[in-house]
């Protein structure tokens, strides 16, 4: 092994272990606010605020622009032009977030037509989106592998934030001031990330028209295709609430939060990645090939044995965190966490047709993926509730996500990789190469 590479090697390990460490104190704390408002709140007012975070992630997309998906890419292949990229990006999803507010009320009252506290709580939520805009600059510190330094920040926003909610759910406060406190929890974040990133000195953030436009023409294909990802992942929420109540839509949150509690360990790994991956590309093919393949073989086998033990201890996980009126979410678990795997080779198959210029295929695909989750949500969701809607996350992720990686010619070249990659042999050599010189 080079020197080069041993020093990258450092760097993605750094990166996770920041990355890992904060997210496992992230998630006790997440764990220890969701005892405490499932039992406050109960399944109707838990399964508002499920429904509100959903409209609002409906919007993300819109807000991001699809910016989020190529800033490391555009960092890394452009770094003398990094403090106008970031500058105008921060801009830009700024101004479309302001927007996206509006848009949540007049969709909110439309649909949830004389529901106020519906309305109120849902428009209250969307300023999130606000905030989140500004995080943007946090593709900065993926870039050069300073993650630790988004990690603190979220970290200390996070668990500042979690004794805020003890302490309004403890007060008797109303669900609305618990709905503010997810803004707080994004504009913490958004403050200390600017505060340091003039700190450690980075370039000066710039506005450039034409630095605009070129960002938006790489972007735009994952505007739709992110806004198609949304659908196919928040529509069963939507629809559970407007079809079965906010109860069932209690449950049902109450499932996708335990299932997704362990999905920073993914995420950690490939964000800290993905950089790498990138890089790789610039050197040359087989490597390029070698980090996806290995970079696949991580998260399939660890989604595999993480979901395996969710699946078996789903009754008492359930009871610990939500008590005993919330055992009707057990049988959604065991079915909706094993959609882990399946979108997480999604995501990294994202980056392989990002570097591969393919791109402009992600509408389609997720398109076509929107279009499957509806149509099972509204065939199993009438019959089987909750556990129609659990089905329904499952059967769309692997039709999207694998099915559709092999029907798709272009495609297949990635989806050779993924079956390559599952071999036990190269989890093995994974492993001496981490452990020995």
């Amino acid at each position: 092994m080079s020197i080069i590479e041993k020093l990258i090697r450092n760097k993605i390990f750094s990166n996770a272990s920041w990355i890992i460490a904060c997210r496992i104190m992230q998630a006790v704390c997440s764990l220890i606010v969701t005892m405490v408002a499932s039992r406050f709140l109960g399944p109707s007012k838990y399964g508002l605020i499920s429904y509100a975070a959903s409209i609002c992630t409906f919007f993300l997309p819109i807000m991001q622009l699809g910016l989020p998906s190529i800033q490391v890419q555009e960092l890394i292949n452009k770094d003398g032009e990094e403090g106008t990229i970031i500058g105008s990006s921060l801009i830009m999803s700024f101004l479309s977030s302001l927007f996206c507010v509006i848009g949540i009320y007049a969709f909110t009252s439309i649909i949830n037509r004389g529901e106020v506290m519906t309305v109120i709580v849902c428009v209250l939520y969307s300023f999130t989106l606000v905030f989140q805009s500004l995080e943007i600059i946090q593709f900065w510190f993926q870039a050069h592998y300073h993650f630790k330094y988004v990690s603190i920040v979220s970290l200390v926003a996070f668990i500042a934030i979690s004794i805020y909610k003890i302490y309004l759910l403890a007060a008797g406060k109303n669900i609305y001031w618990y709905t503010i406190s997810y803004l707080l929890d994004h504009l913490i974040i958004a403050v200390s990330l600017l505060s340091f990133y003039y700190k450690i000195q980075g370039p000066p953030l710039k506005i450039n028209k034409e630095t605009c436009i070129c960002l938006l023409n790489r972007s735009k294909y994952y505007i739709i295709s992110n806004l198609m990802i949304v659908i196919f992942a928040q529509t069963d929420r939507i629809m559970l609430k407007n079809m079965a109540g906010n109860e069932i839509t209690g449950y049902y949150s109450a499932a996708f939060t335990l299932a997704n509690m362990v999905n920073f360990l993914y995420e950690a790994i490939i964000d800290s990645y993905r950089p790498f991956i990138f890089q790789s590309y610039k050197v040359s093919l087989e490597s390029f090939n070698n980090s996806l393949k290995n970079l696949y073989c991580i998260i399939v086998y660890a989604t595999l044995l993480i979901c395996t033990g969710i699946t078996i201890f789903a009754p008492l996980g359930v009871y610990i965190v939500y008590g005993r009126g919330f055992l009707h979410a057990v049988n959604i678990l065991r079915i909706v966490v094993w959609y882990a795997p399946f979108a997480y080779i999604g995501t990294i198959r994202n980056i392989w047709m990002l570097a591969k210029n393919m791109q402009h295929l992600l509408w389609s695909i997720n398109f076509l993926g929107a279009i499957a989750n509806i149509v099972i949500n509204l065939l199993l969701i009438p019959k089987l509730g909750a556990i129609g809607a659990a089905i329904a996350s499952l059967l769309t992720q692997i039709f999207t996500n694998v099915i559709l990686s092999i029907i798709i010619p272009e495609l297949r070249a990635g989806a050779i990789l993924l079956m390559e990659s599952l071999n036990p042999k190269r989890l093995f050599f994974i492993y001496k190469k981490l452990y020995y010189k």
